[in-house]
């Protein structure tokens, strides 16, 4: 398991995680520059111009919140009972999948470790604290 090296991480220190991990900083920089013109944000950008792929932003944002990437075996045939204070459409929305709830902890996989609004409203909706890892969003 990775150390915690953003506790809120932000598109910035993705990015500077992603140049760490060994994505060429041009890349970074072109994905800057279409950023500001585009208005998409930075890792849309990155992605649409295959500059990195699912995974190398997953094991980026994996290694910013401490954990692992949340593989493919890993999600649940059913979600955890307190999941379901959460409707269907704001975890699609979020692109968040319930993991387990262990003790009051509940794990979620998460696409975009940056939305720390969808990790307050769980914990509102829920009452639980929110243990977020990373997720490819096509798994």
């Amino acid at each position: 398991m990775s150390t915690v090296l953003d506790p809120n991480p932000t598109l910035d220190s993705l990015a500077e995680t992603l140049i760490a991990r060994g994505t060429d900083p041009r890349a970074i920089e072109r994905g800057r520059r279409i950023e500001k013109e585009s208005g998409q944000r930075l890792d849309t950008v990155l992605l649409q111009l295959g500059l990195v792929s699912e995974r190398q932003l997953a094991e980026a944002a994996a290694q910013l919140v401490g954990s692992d990437v949340v593989g493919p075996n890993e999600y649940p045939e059913t979600l955890p009972e307190r999941a379901a204070a959460l409707s269907a459409r704001f975890l699609r929305d979020a692109r968040v999948v319930p993991l387990s709830d262990d003790d009051g902890v509940l794990t979620i996989a998460q696409a975009d470790v940056t939305d720390g609004f969808a990790v307050a409203a769980i914990e509102a909706a829920t009452g639980c604290v929110v243990r977020a890892r990373a997720g490819v969003p096509v798994e």
